[in-house]
Order: structure tokens, then sequence, then C-alpha cells
């Protein structure tokens, strides 16, 4: 994944020491899949996707995340944040199934929103 990050941190009047922040990103995201399976229980030990397991696709990424850091020490500062990470839906296409089974075209398969 490869977002680009705007962060705003806000000072606050009660401490030069505590500073709580809002960010938000967006770019792209790979996300894979390995080894599928797509069986039918009146085949069994069948895998409908036995020629290619294996897919993977690329889709826009943004997320918002929202946080408080403090410093610690000088040069030294420690966090906590809460971040959403939303992935655009993404499709997928995985190999034909070969015998024993009859052969099949490639499948396709896709995913909706990841949150």
């Amino acid at each position: 994944m490869l977002l680009a990050n705007a962060v705003f941190t806000v000072q606050t009047p009660y401490s030069s020491k505590i500073f709580p922040y809002l960010g938000v990103g967006a770019g792209v995201a790979r996300v894979s899949i390995q080894g599928a399976n797509s069986t039918n229980p009146s085949e069994p030990g069948i895998n409908h996707f036995d020629s290619g397991p294996d897919a993977s696709a690329t889709a826009f990424a943004m997320q918002f995340k929202a946080g408080v850091k403090g410093e610690v020490a000088r040069n030294l500062l420690l966090f906590a944040e809460y971040r959403h990470l939303s992935i655009n839906p993404t499709q997928y296409t995985f190999g034909e199934t070969l015998p024993p089974h009859l052969p099949t075209d490639s499948w396709t398969v896709g995913l909706g929103r990841q949150s």
C-alpha cells in the first residue's frame, strides 16, 4: 500500500507536551489472494480454481486518522491513533478448471469495498 498523508496537529493552550492530530491519506493498495478454493458439494475434491488459485488487484485506497502524541523527552514522541482504511472494490481472475472436471474458462470474482 502506498498512501500520501496529510496530518494536522493542534497545539492547545493546556499543554506544550500533548498534541492531538487529525489526518487524511489517499493512494493505492495492492490486494492479493493466494490459494483460492472454489468447491461444489456435488463434486467433492475438485477446486474450480485449480489451474490458477492466486490473483491480485490494485485499487484506490484512502484513510482517515485521529490521534494524540505526547513529548516524553526532547526528540522523543509517543503516539496513539485510530485509523479507518477503505479500499475500493476489486476484481480477480482465477484460472480455469482442469480435468478430471470438464474444462472451463477463467473465473472472475469481485470483492466489494473493504474497510
